[in-house]
């Protein structure tokens, strides 16, 4: 799995795309970084039992990134709908 390339304005955690592409990810904060990662993981667990496909461990790291990246799009829409409650720094006003 890549790793948090470092921080960028505000707070925003930038981190190197999948596939050696070149393209870096760019989290608004090491909350949205975790968050997007901890649904990625929950997402692929439901897909283990529901289908059998491979666990979360059994990603390579590129493959984790993408579904992190996925993840990370379904987390702003949930706050953007009302659905999920923002990160703290989101809700304040920073951030996202």
């Amino acid at each position: 799995m890549t790793h948090p390339e470092g921080t960028g304005n505000d707070g925003e955690v930038r981190v190197a795309g999948p596939h050696g592409t070149g393209i870096v990810i760019t989290y608004a904060s090491q909350c949205e970084r975790d968050r997007a990662l901890r649904l990625a993981r929950a997402r692929q667990d439901l897909a283990v039992r529901g289908a059998g496909l491979p666990g979360w461990q059994d990603l390579t790291g590129a493959d984790q990134e993408d579904a992190a990246l996925e993840a990370r799009s379904w987390l702003r829409a949930g706050e953007a709908s009302g659905l999920i409650t923002p990160c703290p720094v989101h809700a304040s006003g920073t951030g996202l």
